[in-house]
């Protein structure tokens, strides 16, 4: 036991204990051995005495919490409780220093700086981290004379010239920083440098016009360094003084003709100023490196210039068939050779419109023709063009490329940011780009035979193993864009038609100006959205791709209902909804014996060959990133459909196509070239299981075998909508059944069936071979004939956002979510599935909120621009902005990133039921609209702050943003109140408070069921059982209570104490547990599913808190009518109120007070009128947190600080 919680040396005591009492035992001597040899390795030293290992014990416990990403408080305290042992050890005392610093312990880490400076003296990092450590604390004498010495012992930053101000812009305290250097400013007041140093300060903090005057200031007195030049051009850019800094920039230029990103700088500010054609000759600057930039005119002879023009223009139409970028950019570079720039623009064009990667010297050599076209507008455009990421200096962009996810999101961010919308370009994509086809291919014809759209470019998003149908791959107005590439998401940016039948990435936003239309593909058997049952939220994105759309259509009103209700978007989808039919159908209802013979004949089937043509196309299983096919039972299945009376052929999913690549099977497999709606028209009959092309087949009236003989595995695993038995055709649930349905199926006449009729009218009533046209009216169109299903009048939408980490919060929220009536609010929660995937309680908390609310998943990554990136990653780090510049660029990311999980959904109120994520918190704060905004506060957080989490400091300055700060008790909104509103400069009245709700019946309910047989046997050896249920960290101190309750014990031995809840400190407290030999009467259960039937079970319940917001559990205590002793603090205080509890002396003392007064007479024990109670709750949160905030309200002055 000792081993496993890293205590060596009682480990080794016990061991060697073990050893003695019983020499011979083999196990206890290598137990022994080995870890002795451990400890060995560890120190180094052979020759360690076993008993001198106190330092191998903090260090075991640290580097395992470590491991195991535990929070930085615990490791402080660690580092605390070994300091004796480790004073002399340097590294020890430096990791004490860094966590107490990043703790913000500043008087602790200032120490501990010192002593590793006397341990190893000479290091300027930790003088100057000792100094601002002491600055922090309040003790600037003894700061100076840390920074003295750090400044003494720098050889790098030159602080002996420029000060200690070097010092704060090394680690990027650039406030600090001005400060520092405007000091040293005043010492040396004409040294240049400190002045550009200042001024540097001020451009790092976003403060332009401030940097611009200091940028001057430092020219004035050295006037020979470029960069600073180029630095106050820049602070011209950002104050939009385009002019002056084109002129800065050129300056900057002629100093250092080797900076061509200069000359470009100058060329975007005299673009923004609208003078294209300066512009022009600014970028033909920057492109000397890259180019030999051509005369205004051919240096050819005049023939060889006709020749050459002759030639380009004449091959044309050979190059218009193809998808070739290295073609489209040869043509157009000899059309530059030749002086022909109109060619050269065409073919240039052309050739960027293709290229899949940023191709920078190709996006210039387009701008160039442009330019010597005389197009300077469409020039300087274009130039701008051939950069990414076109912001200012000062963020190292490349760092966050590293990771895939993250360089697609920023990409496509910031061509989302900078990219004007193309009216006449199309994006399709049909199943993630791995096939051209469905629906969107149905609708491409039928668009593209419309002379509206004759001079539109269509974009097929593909990867690469897509099969190009031969339709599409000559013709000159499609390209092709791979997925993810350069190309896809410009396009995905930038086209104004955006069609796809599943999602686009987590990273697309659908900008203001795009449409988009999901065409969804098919209809579904299969369970969507939340009735699927594998998975967490495994819908999120497809959710958010729907959010996104402007126009859905659809096959018929179970579809519509399985794509906006079961994927929780009612009521928050803001775009058109139709039943339009299925295009991806329209040929095969229309088709003729014409259609039939021709697609026989791609089968390969003989004309005088009459045996008809059977298809087994059966869908996928497993999860959609883990696909399975069972190759074996396949080639069994398929041997029992084949029959020298019919061909039979095979068309496997998508989803396991590629699975099945190099399988050998026995029968035809279907070619991936022929689509396979269009396969329908040659089909006699099918053979499917859960699949829609049942659906789509249905309208031939032809016959129908569902093999389903995994159906109730299936329908557990994944969950259909309807069983098979109601639908129209046989079903087969072994291979042994298939011949004789086959056989039935061809003989039989189904046309006259009432099952398809029935069928047919609710699922297909749209199949007239017309879908194409009215999704295209409808899209395009902007749906002129009215068939967008009506919206009804919905009520009010209230967004929630909440963790689900198993304690009292959770508790609180989901009877919260269980006591608002669903008729007058809409209720959706935003959670993140992968964080509720890897965590088994979380998930169980999501389960276990009511079906009425709507479950938002978000996925992906934070969609930043690079600067915007640079500036949150400050924020989170040091907890404030520098300027209403960073707001701005920090508040525009929220409400881009709000639009990127919810679309264009405005809420009537949102509310941060957490309270402790810089994101979340920030995510609400700026979501856009009108909407409330609250914010709770579950406990002191002033007390949460200095105890566990310094990062509040972000949190707290972000409640600005917000209506009202919610405690769940009126003592701790004091409290927070006091410690927040003047150290923020937040109204005192916007601090309020909420109850937190409670839900009776399941406490009761769950209170009578079995307590689990270890706790039942435990319980039954002792007279009395106290109780106490919480996590194990620090505010809980549970270590009080073990302590306190030890002592009781000695009076009454047989009690017990059970504490039930899991935390960083749980091994702490079972090390204390032993080291008062109190395993026999204290015992830490850990956690429990039903924690109700083992509180009904108790004696009494305990609460030895810190501090504590409105403790549920004293709630659930309180409705079983429990005898309760709780420490004297503000939120159980309020909750007991003298009555429902004894409310003792937050001590070791009080509680064995409280524990010899559970049997006086006068113990408070007043029954709790709980009903009461929660419908006063229910009233204070429908009346602070849903109420509209008016003129005169609390937070209506809501601040706006940071708007752009």
């Amino acid at each position: 036991m000792y081993q496993r919680l890293n205590y060596t040396r009682q480990a080794l005591q016990h061991y060697q204990n073990a050893v003695e009492l019983e020499p011979s035992h083999e196990r206890y001597r290598a137990k022994l051995e080995g870890l002795r040899q451990a400890v060995r390795s560890t120190r180094g030293s052979v020759d360690q005495d076993v008993d001198d290992v106190a330092v191998l014990d903090d260090a075991h416990r640290l580097q395992s919490l470590r491991a195991d990403k535990g929070p930085k408080w615990q490791q402080l305290d660690i580092l605390r409780s070994g300091n004796a042992a480790h004073a002399t050890d340097y590294a020890w005392q430096i990791d004490l220093a860094t966590t107490s610093y990043a703790m913000k312990k500043y008087d602790e880490a200032a120490l501990a700086f010192s002593r590793s400076s006397l341990l190893e003296p000479g290091s300027a990092d930790n003088y100057f981290l000792e100094g601002h450590s002491w600055e922090l604390s309040g003790n600037p004498q003894r700061a100076a004379e840390a920074y003295a010495k750090a400044m003494a012992a720098d050889k790098k930053l030159n602080s002996a010239v420029l000060g200690i101000g070097a010092f704060f812009q090394n680690r990027g305290l650039w406030q600090r920083a001005i400060q520092a250097y405007e000091e040293s400013a005043k010492v040396a007041p004409d040294t240049a440098e400190i002045r550009y140093r200042i001024a540097l300060s001020f451009d790092r903090c976003h403060l332009w016009g401030d940097a611009a005057r200091h940028y001057q200031f430092a020219i004035v007195l050295r006037d020979d360094v470029p960069y600073w030049h180029y630095k106050l051009g820049l602070s011209y850019e950002r104050l939009e003084r385009w002019g002056e800094a084109a002129q800065a920039y050129d300056h900057a230029y002629s100093l250092d003709p080797s900076k061509k990103y200069w000359a470009y700088r100058s060329g975007y500010s005299l673009t923004r100023m609208g003078s294209s054609d300066l512009a022009a000759v600014s970028f033909l600057r920057a492109m000397e490196e890259q180019h030999h930039v051509l005369p205004e005119t051919s240096p050819l002879t005049e023939s060889a210039r006709a020749y050459i023009v002759d030639v380009v223009r004449q091959s044309r139409t050979v190059r218009e068939g193809s998808n070739s970028t290295t073609q489209r950019r040869k043509a157009g570079e000899l059309a530059l050779s030749a002086g022909d720039w109109r060619a050269a623009i065409e073919e240039l064009s052309a050739a960027v419109d293709r290229s899949q990667s940023f191709d920078v010297n190709l996006r210039q050599l387009r701008a160039m023709a442009l330019t010597r076209a005389g197009e300077f507008d469409a020039a300087a455009d274009a130039f701008v063009d051939s950069r990414l990421f076109n912001t200012s200096d000062g963020v190292d962009v490349g760092k966050y490329l590293r990771s895939p996810k993250t360089k697609n999101s920023l990409e496509y961010t910031d061509l989302y940011a900078s990219l004007r919308i193309r009216p006449d370009v199309i994006l399709w994509e049909s199943n993630h780009g791995a096939s051209i086809g469905c629906h969107p291919l149905a609708l491409f014809r039928n668009v593209v035979a419309d002379p509206a759209y004759a001079n539109f470019l269509h974009v097929w998003a593909v990867t690469p193993e897509a099969v190009v149908p031969a339709e599409i791959a000559g013709r000159r107005d499609v390209v092709f864009a791979q997925l993810h590439t350069d190309a896809y998401k410009r396009y995905l940016a930038s086209a104004r038609f955006l069609v796809n039948n599943v999602s686009f990435p987590p990273y697309f936003i659908r900008k203001e100006g795009q449409r988009y239309l999901n065409t969804w593909h098919g209809t579904p058997l299969k369970t969507l959205g939340r009735d699927m049952k594998q998975g967490v939220v495994p819908h999120a994105n497809l959710a958010r791709n729907f959010l996104h759309s402007t126009h859905i259509m659809s096959p018929n009103e179970h579809t519509s209902h399985a794509l906006i209700a079961r994927h929780d978007i009612e009521g928050l989808f803001e775009g058109k909804i139709a039943v339009t039919g299925s295009p991806r159908i329209d040929r095969l209802v229309v088709s003729g014996d014409e259609d039939r013979a021709r697609l026989r004949s791609d089968l390969g089937i003989a004309p005088d060959d009459g045996r008809p043509v059977v298809l087994y196309a059966p869908t996928w299983r497993g999860e959609t990133h883990d696909r399975s096919v069972d190759v074996g039972q396949l080639r069994e299945d398929l041997e029992s459909m084949t029959s020298p009376g019919h061909h039979l052929f095979f068309r496997a999913h998508r989803l396991t196509e590629s699975l099945l690549q190099d399988v050998e099977l026995d029968v035809t497999v279907v070619p991936q070239a022929i689509d396979t709606n269009d396969l329908l028209m040659a089909v006699d009959l099918l053979i499917t299981d859960y699949s829609s092309i049942f659906f789509d087949f249905l309208p031939t009236k032809k016959p129908i075998v569902f093999f389903a003989y995994d159906e109730e595995e299936y329908a557990s695993d994944r969950g259909l909508y309807f069983d098979l038995t109601d639908m129209p055709g046989q079903v087969c649930a072994t291979a042994e059944e298939l011949q004789p349905a086959i056989t039935a199926g061809l003989s039989s006449d189904w046309r006259s069936d009432a099952t398809y009729e029935s069928a047919i009218a609710r699922f297909c009533s749209q199949e007239d071979g017309l879908s194409s046209e009215r999704v295209k009216r409808f899209f395009f169109d902007d749906d002129p004939d009215a068939i967008a299903s009506k919206r009804p009048v919905d009520r009010p939408t209230v967004l929630l956002h909440h963790g689900l980490i198993p304690n009292g919060i959770a508790t609180s929220f989901r009877n919260l979510m269980h006591s608002i009536d669903p008729e007058h609010y809409r209720i959706v929660l935003v959670v993140e599935p992968q964080v509720l995937a890897r965590d088994a309680l979380r998930l169980a908390n999501l389960v276990a909120l009511p079906d009425h609310v709507q479950i938002i998943g978000r996925t992906g990554v934070h969609a930043l621009t690079p600067e915007e990136k640079w500036t949150v990653n400050k924020f989170n780090s040091q907890h404030d902005l520098a300027s209403p510049e960073q707001w701005g660029l920090y508040r525009t990311s929220f409400e881009r990133e709000h639009r990127r999980i919810f679309g264009t959904k405005h809420f009537d109120a949102i509310i941060e039921f957490d309270g402790y994520s810089a994101f979340w918190t920030s995510l609400a704060a700026f979501s856009p609209g009108s909407g409330t905004r609250t914010i709770y506060l579950h406990n002191d957080m002033g007390n949460e702050e200095k105890m566990k989490f310094p990062e509040l400091e972000a949190v707290f300055r972000l409640y600005r943003f917000y209506d009202r700060y919610v405690s769940v008790a009126r003592a701790v909104s004091e409290r927070n109140r006091d410690a927040l509103s003047t150290r923020f400069s937040l109204t005192p009245s916007s601090f309020v408070n909420v109850d937190n709700q409670i839900h009776p019946e399941s406490v009761l309910l769950s209170a009578t069921e079995p307590v689990d047989q270890d706790i039942d046997d435990w319980m039954n050896g002792a007279s009395t059982n106290f109780l106490a249920i919480g996590r194990m960290s620090p505010e809980k101190d549970h270590a009080k209570l073990i302590r306190s309750f030890s002592r009781y014990h000695r009076s009454h031995p047989l009690s017990r104490l059970v504490i039930v809840g899991t935390g960083p400190l749980m091994t702490d407290l079972q090390q204390l547990i032993h080291h008062l030999d109190a395993s026999d009467y204290i015992w830490l259960a850990g956690q429990r599913n039903n924690p109700y039937a083992i509180l009904a079970r108790s004696d009494a319940f305990i609460l030895p808190s810190l501090h504590e917001g409105q403790p549920m559990v004293l709630f659930e205590a309180m409705i079983l009518g429990k005898r309760i002793v709780s420490t004297d603090v503000p939120g159980p205080r309020e909750v007991l109120d003298g009555r429902y509890g004894l409310i003792v002396e937050n001590s070791e003392e009080g509680l064995a007070r409280g524990f010899d007064s559970l049997e006086d007479a006068d113990f408070p024990r007043f029954t709790f009128d709980y009903e009461l109670y929660r419908t006063s709750a229910l009233q204070q949160f429908l009346l602070t947190c849903l109420a509209p905030v008016t003129v005169g309200e609390p937070g209506s002055q809501r601040s706006s600080a940071g708007q752009r």
